[in-house]
């Protein structure tokens, strides 16, 4: 995966001159976490956070530091549509991305009035990951 060479240099996501796309990963399933990661970070324009629970986006981590948020539905602690709304309401310009299996029409109408960017299923793919993540490198 890759990001664009014409994305300018930020402030302080910057490596080499190269803006890095600040991602978020949100979800219960460690594996899931684990492969998001592996699979993101094979990228060196992208840096990636993994949590487990809505509760340690909270305690532990600035949503307003992130450009990317992938926020599985089934978190236990809080829905994940909650979750992206609150971290919508602490970073306007994040990407936030509702996953899951079990995305009814009426979650993805929820998800999207709440100011998601998109919803995608799992399994995840490669390209709709790198789609993502283009997008939310370019704005």
């Amino acid at each position: 995966m890759s990001i664009p060479a014409r994305i300018v240099e930020s402030e302080s996501h910057a490596v080499a001159g190269r803006r890095r796309v600040r991602v978020l990963v949100v979800d219960t399933d460690a594996a899931e976490l684990e492969s998001l990661r592996r699979r993101l970070e094979s990228s060196p324009d992208v840096m990636v956070v993994t949590v487990s629970s809505a509760r340690d986006v909270m305690l532990r981590e600035r949503p307003e530091a992130f450009d990317l948020c992938l926020v599985d539905r089934n978190l236990g602690d809080v829905d994940g549509v909650t979750l992206g709304a609150m971290i919508r309401s602490l970073n306007p310009v994040a990407r936030v991305i509702l996953t899951g299996t079990d995305l009814s029409p009426r979650v993805e109408l929820l998800a999207r009035e709440h100011g998601f960017h998109s919803v995608l299923r799992k399994p995840l793919r490669g390209e709709d990951l790198e789609r993502v993540v283009v997008e939310a490198a370019t704005g």
